[in-house]
């Protein structure tokens, strides 16, 4: 699983990109997380 805190990835990645992919990341984390709960 990639790092999301590390520097050198957020430097690599466009931060259009880069912040879409992390509320992408979020959101996906979001609904495991509810699942889980039923």
């Amino acid at each position: 699983k990639m790092d999301w805190g590390e520097t050198t990835t957020s430097e690599r990645v466009p931060r259009g990109r880069w912040r879409s992919q992390v509320e992408t990341e979020i959101s996906i984390s979001k609904q495991i997380d509810f699942l889980s709960q039923e």
